[in-house]
């Protein structure tokens, strides 16, 4: 367990546990902030999620299912605006992929 959410606390909370996020980054990547918000970011949007889903959107649906959709939505923006110089790229290597040229 990477993070929690304390939604019945009150107020409530998330809680992270660098420790082990860090540790499955691994020694090379932990070094690049690119790769530290991409995988930080994504443990906080998925709690970021369940707060969502318990306080303003609840949905009928698998509780983790709504929280990573929500994660993807949060971390794809955030990592827009903070990395914009980046998205031609990004979009170049996704293009190449789909055309199974990389």
């Amino acid at each position: 367990m990477l993070g929690r959410y304390h939604g019945s606390a009150s107020p409530p909370y998330i809680e992270l546990r660098v420790d082990k996020i860090i540790r499955g980054l691994g020694a090379f990547y932990v070094r690049f902030p690119f790769f530290r918000d991409i995988v930080f970011g994504h443990v906080l949007f998925h709690e970021v999620g369940h707060h969502i889903h318990r306080t303003i959107r609840p949905e009928y649906t698998e509780k983790e299912d709504v929280a990573d959709t929500w994660a993807r939505k949060l971390n794809s923006n955030f990592l827009r605006r903070r990395y914009w110089y980046a998205v031609p790229l990004f979009k170049t290597y996704a293009l190449m992929r789909r055309k199974r040229w990389a």
